[in-house]
């Protein structure tokens, strides 16, 4: 054999070689994402809330949504970094919606939920406060994944009582009593 194929021999092993590495790394990769997706899936729906004794939840949900949708806009995937005056005054704009959303809910849990938005909204106008709003949209965010279905990015925050968030406010019920 010549050293010219030799050459030529070794040369392919090793590049068949750093292909099967390549192609094994993107399947374990891709078998390691999907089951992270799983368990935040079955998480999620070992956490499924509903809501029945809430005669208005189908348009609670609605108001809910575009609220979110109006958050996300201004706020979502980081532009809360850059979040001008004029944005700040629409979302400033959400404090009806929600009382409206408020005054419509029976559920003690769902009030409390949409009493700690608005509680935050307020501050939020008040005090120009960034992170007041991200508070608010967080709860908002989180209400539209129990209400009406997990979200594009499928994360939830854990800022509301329907779905039991170990970072939700607990304002609206310490003020109940």
């Amino acid at each position: 054999m010549s050293q010219n194929r030799k050459v030529m021999i070794a040369a392919v092993a090793l590049l068949s070689t750093i292909t099967m590495c390549v192609a094994l790394t993107v399947i374990f990769n891709h078998f390691i994402h999907a089951r992270g997706i799983e368990e935040e899936a079955d998480r999620s729906a070992g956490e499924e809330v509903i809501l029945v004794n809430e005669p208005h939840l189908i348009e609670i949900g609605e108001g809910v949504g575009e609220i979110h949708k109006e958050f996300n806009t201004l706020l979502g995937w980081k532009r809360y970094k850059h979040l001008n005056a004029k944005d700040a005054k629409v979302l400033k704009t959400q404090a009806e919606p929600l009382k409206d959303l408020l005054n419509k809910a029976e559920d003690q849990s769902l009030k409390a939920d949409l009493e700690n938005a608005l509680h935050h909204l307020g501050n939020a106008n008040s005090k120009e406060d960034i992170q007041e709003f991200l508070t608010t949209h967080r709860i908002m965010h989180d209400l539209d994944h129990y209400i009406n279905g997990a979200s594009n990015d499928g994360k939830v925050w854990g800022y509301t009582h329907i779905g039991f968030g170990e970072h939700a406010p607990t304002l609206a019920f310490k003020n109940r009593d």
